[in-house]
């Protein structure tokens, strides 16, 4: 039987220009919590985001910890760092066993064991999976690692997927998150997703998964909407309150809205548990389901802060990515939010397999002619188990000649429109500069925004997406002036 003391799960680093936005690892912490509930183990989590990617802190606080098993968490713009530690583990540890989990090693898992230094991977949720693989790890050949649903391992040469694992359906049978095994200070000295400020706040996830069917989702939480109870919501929000002093939360749910019910008793228990809280939402929010009278509510319970995935304006290109979304009542919906001063921020994606230089143009011009405070003007990046990946995105991947250090949702390394490079990707700055440097936005973003010491991270951010053409791990010039703003 193997002893197994001390686990150490790490967040692995992702080496971009855009690398600003660092959040709680929210998926470690909810594992380092079932770990400690299932187990008498000793739990920690190490941050690389937090060290800047400077591997050997890391392997300082590898080679201090001493675990017995480490996990690795990693998105796919993550993925080189990750291999990067291992091998450097595996150099300094070579017994120590390396277990993978998250987006990239679930959506690429045999890309990721063909990494010798990287022993199993976590494929989705893991709160159930990681917990039964150590003890399998744990009880050697007495163990039935081939039974433990949702790994990938090998055997020799071979890689072997082991039986899926459902979805865990009663969320709120979760821990909460171990918030207390992390630098909380150090993240709320940090721009996070929203860019607020520098003050202590957490994220949550009060649901997971969307029905919805956009070509770009991976789905790691798959389709079937899956929700923690309007209680369980609060509950972690007084906790919050009472053992850290935390009253601001970053909300990173796939469709928090998509249970309009649901929504109204979260907002109406804040005020029943009398919860001075603030509500910042970088993600789920589906515009075309809110109502004037759920944005009311919101605001009401603490919203200060929203950001809304549109797209494309193209009505074609919505219904070709499976969004279909309904632009009017999403209008109507960032209406309600303009009238009420709540800051708000539009995502939008260009390069859509088949897209147009028109259709391009009608996405910028419905995001200049907006109330929207922000914008951001993502390329579209096509990830593996998406539709998107089949629907040219494989393609585009080989002619660039990418690996995942290329995958960035700014920078050009994909462009899989009907549009040349030259001329799309000379839209894409402009339309960063014609969108921000318009006086009365410029006069909104310093009136409604939330926090004006972020105002200065998200001026520096703008200015080089307006500037600067990215591409790969390189910068080059710009070749666009002032004069050329539209």
């Amino acid at each position: 039987m193997k002893q197994l003391r001390d686990i150490l799960l790490i967040k692995s680093f992702m080496v971009t220009p855009d690398n600003s936005g660092i959040t709680p690892p929210m998926g470690l912490m909810y594992l380092a919590g079932m770990l400690r509930k299932k187990r008498d183990w000793t739990v920690s989590i190490a941050d690389s985001r937090l060290f800047k990617g400077d591997l050997r802190r890391v392997m300082a606080e590898v080679r201090r910890r001493n675990p017995d098993i480490i996990g690795i968490s990693s998105i796919t713009m993550e993925a080189p760092f990750m291999h990067k530690l291992a091998a450097e583990i595996k150099k300094g540890l070579p017994d120590v066993t390396i277990v993978a989990g998250g987006p990239h090693p679930s959506m690429y898992p045999d890309d990721t064991l063909t990494d010798p230094n990287i022993d199993y991977a976590v494929i989705g949720e893991g709160e159930e999976t990681f917990p039964e693989l150590l003890d399998a790890i744990r009880d050697g050949e007495s163990g039935d690692i081939e039974k433990v649903r949702g790994i990938v391992r090998r055997a020799g040469s071979e890689i072997i997927h082991n039986e899926p694992r459902p979805y865990i359906e009663e969320l709120d049978s979760l821990p909460f998150p171990a918030w207390d095994i992390i630098d909380r200070e150090g993240y709320a000295r940090l721009p996070s997703m929203a860019n607020v400020g520098k003050r202590p706040y957490m994220g949550l996830f009060t649901s997971r998964a969307c029905p919805y069917n956009c070509a770009y989702c991976h789905r790691i939480f798959g389709k079937g909407f899956r929700a923690h109870s309007p209680g369980y919501v609060l509950d972690m929000m007084e906790a919050l309150a009472r053992d850290y002093g935390i009253n601001e939360y970053e909300i990173y749910d796939d469709i928090f809205n998509w249970d309009a019910q649901r929504v109204t008793e979260i907002c109406d228990g804040i005020g029943a548990r009398g919860l001075d809280v603030r509500m910042i939402f970088p993600n789920g929010l589906r515009g075309d389901l809110l109502t004037d009278g759920l944005v009311q509510k919101m605001v009401d319970a603490g919203t200060i802060y929203v950001c809304l995935a549109i797209e494309t304006a193209s009505s074609r290109l919505q219904r070709m990515i499976g969004k279909n979304l309904n632009l009017d009542k999403l209008s109507a919906a960032m209406n309600s939010f303009a009238r009420r001063h709540i800051y708000m921020v539009g995502f939008f994606m260009l390069g859509f397999p088949t897209e147009t230089l028109e259709e391009q143009k009608l996405t910028v011009d419905f995001a200049l002619r907006s109330p929207l405070h922000g914008a951001y003007f993502f390329i579209v990046t096509p990830f593996k188990g998406s539709k998107l990946y089949q629907l040219g995105g494989s393609d585009a991947i080989k002619r660039a000649g990418a690996s995942f250090a290329d995958h960035d949702y700014f920078r050009g390394n994909y462009n899989m429109s009907n549009v040349p490079d030259e001329i799309f990707f000379k839209l894409q700055r402009s339309a960063f500069r014609r969108f921000y440097l318009h006086p009365r936005r410029m006069y909104r973003i310093l009136r409604d925004h939330p926090r004006r010491i972020g105002i200065a991270d998200y001026v520096l951010l703008t200015l080089r997406k307006a500037f600067v053409r990215e591409r790969g791990n390189k910068l080059e010039e710009g070749t666009a002036s002032l004069c050329d703003i539209g």
